[in-house]
């Protein structure tokens, strides 16, 4: 249980430093794609266990979530507060996590790479209805579509306003961390409610055997 509790504190800093400054930027209809640092996730012990990766893999590996950390803490820490920088910092922290999230998958050969976009579906949960991979393959409508924009729009503005109040001092970080982590939670469960029986099915499928940290 422990694991599983921190697989979740991972995954979901994963998505803090972004959030973060995407209070006074302008939301996207959806995400450019997953939220989440796959580099991040690839730190975590169960997910290397369950990906049973060498110890060269895993000193690779650790280099580059190293590299990764102190370059995006470094784009925060020069940002000031005016919107324009916050949204040229959220830009430029995108373009960041892209960027090592391909170097930290070129470590993983292509039985790897398959098993870890199964984990990484599990994790992530309905978050996973953001990817247009998966939307493809789950022949998600033009109607589901929208009310997954909407609800992506609802947690943006969200995730904004408890940002807000914790940039502010009115609640804590670690008052900060549940709040984030409950609305995934809910957000997650409206996102699957959305699918049929039949995409349920075929999102199965495509999760593959159970990762022990899957909240699905």
């Amino acid at each position: 249980m422990r694991a599983i509790r921190r697989l979740f504190t991972v995954v979901a800093l994963a998505g803090l430093v972004p959030a973060a400054l995407a209070a006074s930027a302008p939301a996207p209809a959806l995400p450019g794609g997953i939220p989440g640092s796959e580099t991040i996730l690839l730190g975590v012990n169960s997910v290397r266990a369950d990906l049973n990766l060498t110890s060269l893999q895993r000193v690779v590996l650790d280099e580059i979530r190293n590299e990764y950390r102190d370059e995006a803490r470094a784009v925060v820490a020069n940002t000031s507060a005016t919107p324009q920088a916050k949204a040229e910092a959220l830009a430029k922290l995108i373009a960041l996590t892209a960027r090592y999230d391909k170097r930290a998958l070129r470590t993983l050969n292509s039985g790897q790479r398959k098993r870890f976009m199964q984990i990484e579906r599990q994790v992530l949960g309905g978050y996973a209805l953001f990817s247009q991979s998966v939307q493809t393959d789950l022949g998600i409508t033009p109607a589901q579509k929208a009310q997954i924009a909407k609800i992506w729009a609802q947690n943006e503005s969200y995730v904004s306003k408890v940002n807000s109040q914790f940039e502010k001092g009115k609640i804590s970080y670690n008052k900060r961390l549940m709040e984030l982590h409950s609305n995934r939670l809910s957000r997650s469960a409206k996102l699957l409610s959305l699918l049929t029986k039949e995409q349920h099915a075929k999102l199965q499928q495509l999760l593959g055997p159970k990762f022990v940290g899957s909240p699905i």
